[in-house]
């Protein structure tokens, strides 16, 4: 029986290698969105982005958070706007 050579050694060992690192592996647990782009908000809300700035200018928006040149609108001030405006409709 032939033996094996040094990358079929070498390959065979990767492959053991990769299988118990995927066994020690943690489960990736999936990280909760709380914020969203004006553009999210906005799909998430079913309207366009230029109404999102018509409803800006008549100050009936969401409050926002400024990072660096983003704005991002937390989820908390996103259902504060929700029952506002339903609250508005009533």
């Amino acid at each position: 029986m032939p033996s094996k050579t040094r990358s079929e050694s070498l390959a065979a060992y990767e492959r053991e290698e990769a299988k118990e690192l995927q066994k020690r592996s943690r489960p990736k647990i999936p990280i909760p969105k709380l914020g969203l782009s004006s553009q999210e908000f906005c799909e998430a809300h079913g309207f366009s982005t230029a109404c999102y700035y018509d409803l800006k200018k008549q100050g009936l928006t969401p409050r926002e958070m400024k990072l660096g040149n983003r704005i991002i609108i937390s989820i908390e001030q996103a259902a504060r706007w929700r029952a506002q405006r339903t609250e508005d409709a009533a």
